[in-house]
């Protein structure tokens, strides 16, 4: 999980991007129903529901396969741009025939409230703009809203393969290539502008967590967005690792996490073995052994470190005295000693069999601990947060 410093923000409004003729701008409609009465639903929408779509201009896409859950039927729909698809939405939610028919056809399957949802799932990225100057002090070079960023408070930074810099930034992300930003923000087909993290994968992929939106996947030319709907675990997303093997791995704050092989999310939760649901951050330690820390939702009595070896998982809590609120990072040292920042608690280390916890008393600036790094000599570096 990242955390915040504080902060001005520069709010845009939406904007419209031009769109490739190969990847067009896609558009997901979903009806929430069990699957016995998409059986029924189906036939429902090829006599009723497609042709009242068309007529409000929605043409169907068939070549994309996206996989749903059991639970919902969806089509696809291709549209010019982010701002012809809330026009549609903004056309449907107020169009009494569509509210009507929705009524009716909840009636037919026994559901008091047919749930629906339109949400964009694919889009080109926007343009780019060229870098202001900056402004420069002694070895300092600082780079502010006056220069091309879309806002003040950066939540995180990366650094792709290309050498490109990313800074998860509100609202959306920001690319800067050494000469111009690029801003990419809900409108540029992001799931959401609330970025918490990102991950490049060893595809090239550029992975966004966002807070509601699900997980944004980046191929450098083209967004795309997998949420609850495509099987994630869920909206609120804290963390993104890929393991040895390739398959990335998301944390949800209530849902459990997720692991993508690249087809379908396999989802684990505290029925599989998890210490709770609450993930706020995931780290692969040597072995290849993969962490995961909780916090119990916000109960300090509860959460802890769940340890997953590939066939189960082992967790530490309370009775280990793990169980401080916010379980923000965890690194293995070379030693082979795995380090835990415990927030609003103290530093932890685990030597394989026994937890020894560090404070203020063994020398620690503060027990607000939030991030840890080992540079190359092996010194540890530790982050905190003073109230």
């Amino acid at each position: 999980m990242t955390h915040y410093a504080a902060i001005v923000l520069l709010l845009f409004g939406l904007s419209t991007s031009a769109y490739a003729d190969n990847e067009p701008t896609l558009v997901r409609l979903s009806f929430w129903m069990s699957p016995e009465q998409k059986a029924v639903f189906a036939d429902i929408y090829e006599t009723e529901v497609g042709p009242l779509l068309l007529r409000n201009g929605l043409m169907e896409e068939t070549t994309t396969n996206r996989t749903a859950l059991d639970s919902v039927f969806s089509r696809l729909f291709v549209v010019n741009s982010y701002a012809e698809a809330l026009k549609i939405e903004q056309t449907l939610a107020a169009d009494s025939v569509w509210l009507a028919a929705l009524e009716g056809w909840g009636k037919t399957l026994g559901i008091s409230a047919l749930r629906t949802q339109f949400r964009v799932i694919r889009m080109p990225a926007g343009p780019e703009v060229a870098a202001g100057p900056g402004f420069r002090q002694g070895v300092w070079q600082t780079f502010s809203v006056e220069d091309g960023l879309p806002g003040s408070m950066v939540v995180e930074t990366i650094q792709d393969r290309s050498g490109d810099l990313w800074f998860a930034v509100s609202p959306g992300v920001c690319r800067y290539d050494g000469y111009s930003f690029t801003t990419f923000t809900k409108a540029d087909g992001l799931a959401s502008d609330a970025v918490g993290t990102m991950l490049e994968d060893r595809s090239g992929n550029v992975w966004f967590a966002t807070y509601g939106g699900g997980v944004s996947c980046y191929d450098g030319e083209v967004f795309k967005t997998f949420n609850t709907q495509d099987g994630l675990a869920g909206d609120i997303v804290t963390s993104i690792v890929e393991d040895r093997v390739g398959d990335v791995w998301f944390g949800t704050y209530g849902g459990g996490v997720s692991r993508y092989d690249g087809k379908a999310f396999t989802n684990f939760t505290a029925k599989d073995g998890l210490v709770d649901n609450w993930i706020v951050s995931i780290s692969e330690d040597n072995a290849g052994q993969l962490w995961f820390g909780t916090n119990g939702g916000g109960h300090l009595e509860l959460g802890g470190v769940s340890r997953y070896d590939g066939q189960s998982f082992t967790n530490f809590s309370a009775e280990h005295n793990i169980y401080a609120g916010y379980m923000y990072d965890t690194v293995e040292g070379r030693d082979g000693h795995l380090w835990m920042a415990r927030y609003p608690s103290d530093l932890t280390r685990f030597d394989g069999q026994h937890f020894v916890d560090f404070t203020t008393v063994n020398g620690l600036a503060n027990n607000g601990v939030i991030d840890i790094f080992e540079d190359r000599s092996g010194t540890l570096w530790i982050s905190r947060v003073v109230a």
